[in-house]
């Protein structure tokens, strides 16, 4: 089944990151950057997927907040580099089977991004928000870096 075996793969890993210290999911990187447009989250992807299912959560150590789902949908279909994402409805159509609702988006907060195929190929990606916060004008990247561009290197 399909479905199934994605689903169990996207459960396992939100528990394994539940279970992880602030240091070991700080870094993690791959595939996509966040900047903020307003009080909604934008998602730029640097890799194509098909996006079998699909999860983003958040979460602050500083404040004793531990992982809660924002957004999570299935059959996404064919997302492409370079496509953008939003909490904004306006921005990003609804997908089937979709949950959505505003992050915080405070500092320190932790931002992941999980999109999968059933083929095994991910976009994978946590993020830390900065003292300052997350910027409209630039591109927040896993490893903590800002850049002008998404999907370029840092500034």
């Amino acid at each position: 089944m399909k479905l199934g075996r994605a689903s169990v793969a996207l459960v396992a890993s939100a528990l394994l990151l539940t279970s992880c210290s602030f240091p070991a999911w700080e870094q993690r990187q791959g595939g996509a950057a966040i900047q903020r447009n307003g009080n909604d989250l934008v998602i730029a992807l640097c890799k194509s997927i098909v996006a079998d299912t699909a999860l983003m959560g958040e979460r602050n150590v500083e404040e004793d907040i531990d992982w809660s789902e924002f957004w999570s949908f299935r059959d996404g279909g064919e997302l492409n580099e370079g496509a953008l994402l939003s909490t904004d409805p306006a921005l990003s159509p609804p997908f089937p089977d979709e949950v959505r609702r505003q992050p915080r988006l405070h500092p320190g907060d932790g931002i992941e991004v999980l999109l999968s195929e059933d083929g095994g190929s991910a976009i994978h990606a946590i993020f830390k928000i900065r003292p300052e916060g997350l910027s409209e004008s630039e591109w927040l990247q896993a490893d903590g870096s800002v850049s002008s561009s998404p999907c370029s290197s840092p500034n």
